[in-house]
């Protein structure tokens, strides 16, 4: 029999699933979701003003929902965090994309991995999250790429190195998986993985682990920080010293831009990069800046001074 539960906040569902590594996972229309593969696959989502409608045979679904929905984390319980340099890009955010969390899918680690790794020097939405459909058609279990020949998928899926060196990273992540879904601690495990690096490290801590002090440094919150005028020095995460400190011991701690983001923003660090990216995507990249309510934090009307 199928049950229902209708949760009364609501938020844009194409733009809350837009940046979610999840997003493989979904069928998304304006009004609607549809779980298509993995952890409560068949959940449904619909979309109404005042809220929105989930229905699925099991409970445990239902629940499961409110990590889908990203219902599980409210950014403004972690506003006081935030320094004074960011507070007004914090506050601008909540206000252009109320309602906007993180959409994510915990329990489809391995899928989330695989995610993660195929959307590394690429374009997400038009690779990625394509490559991926077609690999959970094709074999179902994504495990079992572990042991398919990459010839195959070279043929079948993609003509990409992200094909040719996936069934050895599936591989490595399978055996040190039980460490990784322990802890930042453990998931420093990845880094024996031939290929991870601290990009692929953050975002499983953010989006497997939902240690939301964490995210990863890509080019979209590069370019959004540049627009915001932050200048000085901001070395990006280096892998060897990524793989032995944490941020508030490492040595590059005063200059690498993943500490001196946690050290301003806490536990809003994940949700910060993520809102990024759709607004880089949205606004920055298309040159729509007249359109744009953050305009009046951008570097085009003042110098927020450096990182």
């Amino acid at each position: 029999m199928e049950l229902h539960l209708r949760v009364n906040r609501v938020s844009n569902i194409d733009v809350l699933t837009y940046p979610s590594f999840a997003l493989p996972l979904f069928d998304v229309g304006d009004s609607w979701l549809v779980k298509r593969y993995g952890f409560c696959s068949g959940l449904r989502v619909n979309v109404y003003s005042n809220g929105y409608i989930v229905r699925h045979e099991d409970r445990r679904c239902l629940d499961y929902s409110s990590y889908v929905l990203g219902l599980w984390f409210d950014p403004w319980l972690y506003v006081r965090e935030v320094s004074s340099v960011f507070k007004p890009i914090v506050l601008a955010f909540l206000e252009l994309y109320p309602g906007f969390s993180l959409s994510v899918s915990p329990l489809d680690d391995v899928a989330i991995f695989t995610s993660i790794v195929l959307s590394r020097r690429t374009d997400y939405h038009v690779n990625s999250v394509r490559w991926l459909r077609s690999i959970i058609e094709l074999y179902g279990d994504i495990a079992r790429v572990a042991g398919v020949n990459p010839g195959e998928l070279l043929v079948k899926v993609a003509r990409s190195f992200h094909l040719a060196l996936l069934p050895q990273l599936i591989s490595c992540y399978l055996s040190v998986r039980g460490e990784a879904l322990e802890g930042a601690g453990g998931a420093r495990g990845l880094f024996r993985c031939n290929g991870v690096g601290p990009k692929t490290f953050y975002s499983y801590l953010l989006h497997v682990l939902l240690d939301t002090s964490y995210a990863p440094v890509d080019v979209n919150l590069e370019v959004f920080l540049n627009n915001m005028g932050f200048e000085g020095s901001r070395l990006k995460p280096v892998k060897r010293y990524c793989m032995v400190y944490n941020c508030s011991v490492c040595p590059l701690r005063g200059r690498c831009i993943e500490a001196r983001l946690r050290g301003g923003l806490g536990r809003l660090t994940g949700w910060f990069q993520t809102v990024a990216y759709v607004h880089v995507k949205r606004f920055c990249r298309r040159r729509a800046c007249s359109l744009c309510s953050l305009r009046g934090v951008c570097t085009r009307s003042y110098q927020l001074g450096p990182l």
